[in-house]
């Protein structure tokens, strides 16, 4: 028996065997920028994170103790873990950089097919409610 083909098209559309996992429009102070006036300052980022998840072959709730479910399943720990680890250590430079690292830390899990990120400074431009950049990377 063939194993399903999941595309990127799962993280925007509902899919049988696969499970979104989402952290939506979350504020995280970072010292991010490269222009000079970004230099040791501290500014919000918006996250926005969609991972795309193989469901279990069984419900969770069927596995046993809290571990089991989140070992089959995906831990929404691993996004906020790294967000927040990055938000503490030293400047960023580039929001491209941000997005990489938790990109690659997602992709770790064996059970992780893919996902859409958006990462948004707020406020930065008169007029605009946030300027960014967003991603999709798929195994």
């Amino acid at each position: 028996m063939n194993s399903p083909v999941f595309t990127a098209e799962c993280l925007t559309h509902p899919t049988a065997g696969v499970t979104i996992a989402e952290i939506s429009r979350w504020v995280v102070p970072f010292c991010v920028g490269i222009l000079p006036q970004e230099q040791g300052v501290t500014q919000p980022l918006r996250f926005s994170v969609r991972v795309a998840v193989r469901s279990p072959h069984k419900p969770v709730s069927a596995l046993e103790g809290w571990q089991a479910g989140l070992d089959a399943s995906f831990d929404y720990r691993i996004v906020i873990d790294t967000i927040q680890e990055l938000a503490v250590a030293t400047h960023t430079p580039l929001l491209e950089e941000i997005a990489t690292t938790v990109e690659q830390v997602c992709l770790q899990h064996p059970n992780v097919l893919g996902l859409w990120l958006k990462i948004e400074k707020i406020g930065l431009l008169s007029g605009a409610d946030s300027i960014g950049i967003e991603r999709t990377t798929w195994q």
